[in-house]
């Protein structure tokens, strides 16, 4: 099952934006420093979602790589948390991390019961309004 990004552009404006880049700024760091940081940050991103079997064994208990990231996109909800983008500390403080060392999830995406599904392009981005939370 091949796993890949999917992102939202009004999620993508506020997360990259507001959470990211503006907080940067202020902290002084040249245009140079900012453009290093967030080129890592999208290879992060990309190296994330490779459909590899790459194992980090112990560094998946502090940073999310495939193997861990794997499990944010379970079809069973009991797994599908790792909420973190770079590092797990934070799932692992909130109760949200997830890794079976050496399992994968069994499947990928959403289950066939989900009632979400788009039409057109507009339908697609109007999908975060319209869903309930229930599945």
């Amino acid at each position: 099952m091949l796993m890949h990004a999917v992102s939202h552009p009004f999620n993508a404006v506020l997360v990259q934006a507001f959470a990211i880049i503006l907080p940067i700024w202020p902290m002084g760091y040249s245009p140079d420093t900012v453009l290093i940081f967030l080129v890592i940050n999208a290879v992060h991103g990309i190296i994330s979602h490779f459909n590899v079997d790459l194992r980090l064994g112990w560094a998946n208990y502090i940073f999310v790589g495939p193997e861990v990231h794997r499990y944010h996109h379970s079809a069973d909800v009991n797994e599908a948390k790792n909420y973190g983008a770079t590092l797990t500390l934070w799932d692992q403080i909130f109760g949200t991390f997830v890794f079976h060392p050496g399992l994968a999830p069994q499947d990928l995406g959403v289950s066939q019961t989900c009632p979400l599904s788009a039409d057109s392009v507009s339908h697609g981005l109007a999908l975060p309004t319209l869903w309930s939370g229930k599945l």
